[in-house]
């Protein structure tokens, strides 16, 4: 994976004891305006509360959630991707909750042909929906350290992650590793932080 990436798995999950082997001129995904960046966060903060909120799905043991606005952006970021592309690029869609998931899959089927693959290994690009935003669900599965660790990971070349930054940013809650990557990715060259407003 990019060095970029790498540090960031490195930093966050492994307290800065795994290196890097592959140099990052190797691992360039030539989309313009991604040249010298490697990690994206877009950010829903400044989206209105009811437009960025997720929705919760059936019954309090069996919910999940999906969340329509960070939907929309990855439909756009992945239309954006495939008019900028100029070879077949390996794009990878993961979220931690099934009612999100099977809401992309649908999305994709429907709108876009040219991706690649939607869940899986190893993918040159990797966008990750965190789809939580509400103070008073928590973050649930996101919590958990394996399974954010894993999905970062699959990223070789680049790592966009959808979600509600200042939600997220709260290390008030125990377990959360969000605030380290916002951390990481605010002060790192090759990372940079882009805001949604409320004209998506």
């Amino acid at each position: 994976m990019h060095p970029v990436i790498g540090s960031l798995i490195s930093r966050v999950f492994y307290e800065n004891e795994i290196q890097n082997g592959i140099p990052g001129k190797e691992r360039i995904t030539g989309i313009p305006g991604y040249d010298d960046v490697s990690i994206e966060w877009i950010t829903t903060s400044k989206m209105p509360e009811l437009k960025r909120k997720e929705e919760k799905i059936g019954n309090d043991e069996k919910a999940t959630y999906k969340n329509s606005s960070e939907i929309s952006i990855i439909k756009s970021k992945l239309h954006e991707l495939d008019l900028l592309s100029t070879k077949v690029v390996k794009v990878g869609v993961i979220t931690a909750y099934r009612g999100q998931k099977s809401a992309i899959k649908e999305m994709v089927k429907q709108q876009i042909d040219t991706v690649d693959a939607f869940q899986g290994g190893q993918k040159e690009i990797i966008i990750y929906s965190t789809v939580r935003s509400s103070n008073t669900n928590g973050i649930g599965f996101l919590k958990s350290e394996a399974r954010l660790n894993v999905s970062l990971s699959r990223a070789q070349s680049l790592l966009i992650i959808v979600g509600d930054l200042n939600f997220l940013n709260n290390t008030k809650i125990t377990g959360n590793k969000f605030p380290d990557i916002i951390e990481y990715i605010k002060e790192t060259k090759g990372c940079k932080i882009t805001e949604v407003g409320e004209n998506l």
